[in-house]
């Protein structure tokens, strides 16, 4: 469940619906849970589409003279149709997908801080090896 902490809150709750196994609020209706089903497919194939742009213009501004700059751009711009596409067809609800990436790009602050702390213990440990490898000699 801590991966799905950087998810929008909606998408959050379709998973934790998942995991659970069909809590009390599901849509008994078959047509309800059927449109619940597309809504959440689509919001995620959204997200994976802009997740996916994201990464593509960081390579190509990491890259811009490679050799695969060419498919790079072909595949932006087909992604960039798709979320187009998607978005007119009023078939996905708006969601803060801009602020949503934007905190992938971060840890958690409870992840910071475990990262922290392993990188502090291992500075002390190597201090304290260094220190007994200089006591031996």
């Amino acid at each position: 469940m801590e991966s799905i902490g950087a998810v929008d809150a909606e998408l959050r709750r379709y998973a934790e619906r998942l995991l659970a196994g069909g809590p009390d609020d599901a849509p008994t209706d078959a047509i309800a849970a059927v449109a619940e089903l597309r809504d959440a497919i689509l919001a995620l194939r959204l997200l994976n589409a802009r997740r996916e742009m994201a990464r593509l213009s960081a390579v190509m501004a990491d890259e811009p003279d490679a050799p695969a700059m060419g498919r790079w751009r072909e595949r932006f711009a087909e992604l960039m149709a798709y979320v187009r596409d998607l978005e007119r067809s009023g078939k996905v609800r708006p969601r803060p997908w801009a602020a949503l990436l934007e905190r992938e790009k971060r840890p958690p602050a409870e992840e910071r801080q475990r990262t922290e702390t392993m990188a502090l213990s291992k500075r002390l440990k190597t201090a304290r090896d260094a220190s007994r490898a200089g006591e031996t000699r």
